[in-house]
């Protein structure tokens, strides 16, 4: 890939002049926009009612069995945590650690949140596919 983007052969191959920004600059910046996405995504999914927050709701949710992803904070206690992480096993629903939870709170516009549940099909295909990108992105910036 860096020998991709050296400008040298670049500019060859084009037949025309280029600047190349630094790889880890192109990485940082895809990175961002993706979590842009990502939290549009759950702003949008709050806003169509497909995101459940707090404890007792969350809690509601999984014995209903409507929770179909889980987001966790990184930042929530470790007994919070593993209790989460259990619901989920139980149920066999796919979880992810993402953002503090002021960040959670702030994307869905609330205060914080140590969790948040996705109980629609509509947003998890895309909020799956953003996930994925962002798992490869990160494995390909790895290799290099």
């Amino acid at each position: 890939m860096r020998k991709a983007l050296k400008p040298a052969k670049l500019a060859l191959a084009l037949k025309q002049p280029i600047i190349v920004r630094d790889l880890d600059a192109v990485y940082q910046e895809v990175r961002g926009l993706l979590y842009k996405r990502l939290r549009a995504c759950l702003g949008l999914g709050q806003k169509a009612g497909a995101v459940v927050s707090g404890y007792a709701l969350l809690r509601k949710a999984f014995a209903q069995a409507r929770v179909l992803y889980m987001i966790l904070a990184e930042d929530i206690a470790t007994g919070r945590a593993e209790e989460y992480r259990s619901w989920c096993t139980q149920h066999n629903v796919p979880h992810v650690t993402l953002f503090t939870k002021a960040e959670l709170g702030h994307i869905i516009g609330k205060p914080s949140r140590s969790a948040l549940g996705l109980t629609a099909p509509l947003f998890l295909t895309p909020l799956c596919a953003i996930l994925t990108s962002l798992e490869r992105l990160s494995i390909a910036y790895d290799r290099i």
